[in-house]
């Protein structure tokens, strides 16, 4: 077996070493050294793939953003790191990247392709009767030997040809190609852009609801150290008689339901806190939130917010691009019924086939489809049902946008409307307290009073806390729905939320002037 390999490798050499076959290895060899030079350059730079989808993400602005456990951590540096560590929009990115990609795969269409294509033909030769040498010792057939190749004398032969391959014509489907191939990632680019809205929404969700949390765990704590003093003083007083035991067990009981609201809301504050790591992949627990949200007053008008998605929101521009494609691919389909060329040439570096003095040939292909069973007919009609799906799909989002911008704004203008409300409802429930308060203490009024009056103001002062930051998070839902939370939002000063309402409140004879006093205001 050894002998044998070493006899076709001592030929192949031989047919090189000819002279007639020098002048051309000559040629060949610059063309060898320049696709060794090509194939060097095909090495693909990561880093460089990634920048592309991180430059639709980041923006002008691709320095990352550095975060050290403990600091002080804004609404606008999570989002940014969630931007910049999310595992799914960099998959989303690499499906940008992908088209891309077919891109440029659907422009080769357009150039030659130029190939070296060697190749070493050997069969075993005639004997010297002019038979050719079959097993047994016999002869094969003369007629045989006419449907047989001429390479007949026992050497092998070695074709060094450079082919060269071109698709002049082809119906026009290599342009719809192309076309389809751009509105892909217009289409690509815009579904990354519309997950990045969805991802900074969940951030800024779960974001205040941390904040919903620490605010809740404040006031419950603030209650329970009042109440657990209460129960200190109401034990005190049944010890000389001058309390009711049913006094003693309402207050405990009061105290030890606040204590279990505690508990949960401090659960609560822990597992915002593990998910809100988990979004942005940074160290958070402890580090204290600041919020400088800022929500603007004017108010919201439904025809210029369903102006402002057209133009803006990603998934809706993503729907356009997929009816562009799909238009591309109808005509890609309808192409196949135009006939279609191609050249083909070779050039040879060697030939040692017949005829052996010919340096090239050409080949110049026509292919027109006559009958094809229906199949580019049955291509057709499916290319345009994924137009109309396309087209339908378009026109339901856009439906869907504006339903969800109607109930965005309703939602906005509630909350804004409950947190005027609440704040009054606090300020209430504070003097309800007081003179829930004084009353018992003069012996005119009874504690269960006293009880009703407590619990209001902490159900007012923990439906307050909440809303504070549930208005901000309406706010974000609305930027989320016209498409324009693909940055992080404006914050201002650290302060508290704002009070400012987006529609118009109530009228100034009617509002308490402490209605703008804290929300977390302690029990007595």
């Amino acid at each position: 077996m050894r002998s044998d390999v070493a006899a076709l490798y001592a030929r192949i050499l031989r047919h090189f070493s000819r002279p007639l076959l020098r002048p051309r290895v000559v040629v060949a060899l610059p063309l060898l050294a320049l696709a060794g030079v090509v194939a060097g350059g095909c090495a693909i730079d990561r880093q460089k793939e990634i920048d592309l989808y991180r430059q639709v993400l980041d923006g002008p602005d691709t320095r990352p953003t550095e975060y050290a456990v403990g600091e002080p951590l804004t609404l606008t540096t999570a989002l940014q790191l969630a931007n910049q560590h999310n595992e799914q929009l960099a998959l989303a990115g690499e499906d940008y990247v992908q088209a891309l990609i077919d891109k440029d795969r659907a422009a080769v269409n357009f150039f030659p392709t130029i190939t070296l294509v060697p190749s070493y033909s050997i069969a075993d030769a005639d004997d010297d009767s002019g038979g050719r040498r079959v097993s047994g010792g016999g002869t094969a057939d003369p007629n045989e030997l006419l449907n047989r190749s001429s390479l007949s004398t026992g050497d092998g032969r070695l074709d060094v040809p450079v082919n060269a391959n071109v698709n002049v014509f082809r119906g026009f489907r290599d342009v719809a190609n192309i076309r389809r191939a751009g509105a892909d990632i217009d289409r690509f680019k815009a579904l990354l852009l519309d997950l990045k809205a969805t991802v900074m929404l969940d951030v800024a969700s779960t974001y205040y609801q941390v904040l919903r949390s620490e605010a809740t765990v404040r006031v419950l704590e603030s209650s329970s150290q009042i109440q657990n003093a209460r129960v200190s003083e109401m034990r005190a007083r049944d010890r000389v008689g001058s309390a009711r035991k049913l006094d003693v067990a309402q207050a405990e009981a009061q105290a030890a339901n606040t204590r279990a609201q505690l508990a949960s809301a401090r659960a609560d504050v822990r597992n915002s806190r593990t998910l809100l790591a988990f979004l942005i992949d940074a160290p958070t627990k402890g580090a204290p939130l600041v919020d400088r949200l800022e929500v603007p007053p004017e108010p919201v008008d439904l025809e210029a917010t369903m102006e402002r998605a057209e133009a803006s929101r990603q998934d809706l521009v993503a729907a356009r691009a997929a009816v562009r494609a799909a238009g591309q691919n109808v005509q890609g389909a309808i192409g196949q019924y135009y006939p279609s060329i191609s050249v083909n040439f070779n050039y040879y570096l060697s030939r040692q086939s017949s005829p052996e003095n010919s340096l090239w040939n050409a080949l110049v292909s026509l292919n027109l489809p006559i009958f094809t069973a229906g199949r580019i007919h049955a291509d057709v009609r499916t290319a345009m049902s994924q137009l109309r799906q396309a087209e339908l799909n378009e026109q339901y989002l856009r439906r869907r946008i504006l339903q969800q911008a109607t109930t965005a704004i309703e939602n906005l203008q509630t909350s804004a409307r409950r947190l005027v409300e609440l704040r009054i409802a606090v300020d209430a429930a504070q003097q309800a307290l007081d003179v829930a308060e004084g009353s018992y203490a003069a012996g005119t009024g009874i504690y269960l009073e006293r009880l009703v009056a407590q619990d209001q103001l902490l159900n007012a002062q923990l439906q307050l806390a909440s809303e504070e930051y549930n208005l901000k998070l309406q706010y974000l839902n609305l930027l989320r729905v016209i498409g324009e939370l693909r940055r992080p939002p404006t914050e201002g000063a650290a302060t508290q939320p704002s009070t400012r309402l987006l529609t118009t409140t109530r009228p100034a004879d009617t509002q308490p002037a402490t209605a703008t006093q804290p929300a977390t205001r302690p029990l007595p």
